[in-house]
């Protein structure tokens, strides 16, 4: 009877990590877009106790921390061209956001790398300010820590993962015109297909018609393109719905989920204003 009961509980474990594998094979995101196995794991792991000390009840899921690129507008190549849209990314820069769950909500850090002192950083910044990220530059650090009714970006993309189903690759990709906080872009070996909210608000998906969507939360590329392409920003900053940022922003050469304009700047600003309101 023991031995029975061993058989059973290795084939409801060997299923389990089998459903497991097939659910992370039907994501098309690849090894350099995932934390734990990207080049930069080994560096940002080392923040694991800064986290815990920010978020002592969080369970941070580390399997789940994707890529954002930023600082890439891939509308204004005006083009659906993989290859190109992939080469645009590979020299985009980029933040690392790592979910965790407390009890009742989700919540995220973003971790950047500093990145040298600009001269447009040098006009909002003070002497002592100006050192700090010079001291910072080249180094991944907490940039932000969120709290938030979004679900994991992975497990978002795990439920669309039928819209996913003809692409071979999915990125993602914050600042884009209409589209501020971060979105999912899908694309198969030759051409961008489709891009999937990841449960923000994103002005340019409202306006397009529903009859139009792929499914809900998934719309195709050329449409979002058509509109996002003659989209004008308004002056206000957005951090999507319901998020609230607890100002753990630091002086780091970058803003943690998005980047306004096309310029990393110093978040300096940002953070004295979270300041201030708090």
């Amino acid at each position: 009877m023991k031995n029975i009961l061993k058989i059973m509980l290795m084939m409801i474990t060997i299923f389990t990590i089998a459903g497991s594998a097939v659910y992370a094979a039907e994501i098309p995101v690849s090894d350099q877009d995932q934390l734990i196995t990207s080049r930069d794991w080994t560096e940002i792991s080392n923040l694991q106790d800064e986290m815990k000390k920010e978020e002592p009840d969080a369970t941070i899921d580390y399997d789940k921390a994707l890529k954002v690129y930023v600082d890439c507008n891939l509308i204004k190549l005006q083009t659906a061209d993989t290859k190109k849209l992939t080469s645009a990314l590979e020299s985009a820069n980029y933040v690392w956001v790592i979910p965790f769950k407390m009890e009742k909500t989700y919540g995220m850090f973003t971790v950047a790398k500093g990145l040298p002192l600009s001269e447009e950083a040098k006009s909002v910044l003070t002497k002592a300010e100006q050192e700090e990220v010079k001291n910072h530059a080249g180094k991944w650090m907490i940039t932000e820590t969120a709290e938030h009714t979004v679900e994991p970006y992975y497990d978002i993309l795990l439920e669309k993962r039928e819209a996913l189903s003809d692409c071979t690759r999915v990125v993602l990709v914050g600042s884009q015109p209409g589209m501020r906080q971060p979105v999912a872009l899908g694309m198969d070996d030759e051409t961008a297909r489709i891009w999937i909210s990841l449960g923000y608000q994103y002005p340019v998906m409202e306006k397009i018609p529903e009859t139009q969507n792929v499914e809900s939360g998934v719309y195709s590329f050329d449409s979002v393109a058509e509109i996002s392409d003659t989209y004008i920003e308004d002056s206000e900053v957005s951090t999507g719905a319901g998020v609230q940022s607890r100002s753990s922003m630091k002086y780091v050469a970058g803003i943690g989920i998005i980047v306004i304009g096309s310029i990393l700047i110093l978040s300096v600003l940002k953070k004295k204003k979270l300041e201030d309101y708090e």
